[in-house]
């Protein structure tokens, strides 16, 4: 007998071709995996705004909530529609048992509108010949 332990010893195994693609595939996954994250995490933290709850916690105990609501573009919406909507959430405040202080509403409440507008150009003034 020659050689090193006979018909006992295991022979190095080597990838085959579809465990070498599986793995290829695994690790191509992984990266698009960690690149979502890093991109939804990017996208989080782009709108300020929308995280001002966190910001007036501050330190804090007391817990905050933020609640922002967008319309489509084409949707008119006027003064009526947006009282209105603050009387339905002021209400349904108000029935999950948060108290209003006296005469008030129980939130801060900031409305802004944007508006497309289209500029039209202000024609030059001519000089006079001088």
């Amino acid at each position: 007998m020659s050689g090193r332990g006979g018909k006992y010893v295991r022979k190095a195994s080597s990838l085959t071709k579809k465990q070498l693609f599986l793995l290829l595939l695994n690790v191509v996954l992984a990266l698009l995996a960690l690149a979502c994250a890093w991109g939804l995490n990017a996208v989080k933290s782009a709108l300020l705004t929308q995280s001002a709850a966190k910001a007036w916690r501050g330190s804090s105990e007391m817990r905050f909530a933020q609640v922002s609501v967008f319309l489509p573009e084409d949707e008119r919406t006027d003064v009526n529609s947006i009282e209105s909507f603050r009387r339905t959430l002021d209400q349904a405040l108000v029935d999950a048992s948060l108290e209003a202080p006296e005469g008030g509403s129980p939130y801060p409440d900031a409305h802004w509108c944007a508006q497309a507008s289209t500029r039209t150009p202000i024609p030059a003034r001519r000089r006079s010949p001088s």
